[in-house]
């Protein structure tokens, strides 16, 4: 999956492992699971509901639904 890249920049990834909390792999590159459909608005934490991006881009989008993010748009509407 890493070598698929963000899905949103589509940078190739790497895994910056928490456990070991070395913090050495910069958040445009550093993997991380993004929720579809955020969290904070009742989404899953089920497989169908991430996607790959770069810890970046996940903080970036924050809780914007994905279509507006993706469009550029800081819009926070509700699916």
């Amino acid at each position: 999956l890493l070598n698929d890249g963000c899905a949103y920049t589509g940078k190739q990834l790497k895994f910056d492992d928490p456990t070991k909390r070395q913090g050495k792999i910069p958040p445009a590159i550093n993997a991380s699971l993004d929720h579809i459909m955020p969290k904070s608005w009742g989404g899953p934490c089920e497989d169908y509901n991430y996607i790959l991006s770069s810890q970046g881009s996940n903080s970036a989008r924050g809780n914007i639904d994905l279509v507006s993010f993706l469009k550029g748009n800081d819009d926070t509407k509700r699916f």
